[in-house]
């Protein structure tokens, strides 16, 4: 696999961190993955480090400078903070339900 460069993984992760609900992301056993319409990655444990990883057109970049510890982090707390925002959105539409349920005559 060809190396990412630690810049443009920093970029990279730097874009997916701050618009997240862009990608489908996923946290698994093995780490976070993630795409769009154009890339694929992965954040993943890899003994004691963490690598990151991309895919694009088909060809795949690694980085295995094990400075993504704090990312994978943040971006599992991001991904709770999604999947809390989304769980909150259902509760808010069935109670609307059940208060225009509630209104309506018999």
């Amino acid at each position: 696999m060809p190396d990412l460069k630690i810049q443009e993984a920093k970029l990279l992760f730097k874009k997916i961190h701050s618009n997240p609900k862009s990608y489908d992301l996923k946290i698994n056993e093995d780490g976070i993955t993630g795409s769009d319409d154009k890339i694929s990655f992965r954040l993943y444990r890899k003994g004691e480090r963490v690598d990151f990883e991309v895919t694009i057109d088909g060809l795949t970049f690694t980085n295995t400078t094990g400075e993504w510890n704090n990312a994978m982090v943040m971006l599992k707390s991001t991904i709770k903070k999604l999947e809390r925002e989304e769980e909150n959105i259902k509760i808010e539409q069935a109670i609307d339900k059940l208060r225009k349920y509630l209104s309506e005559e018999n």
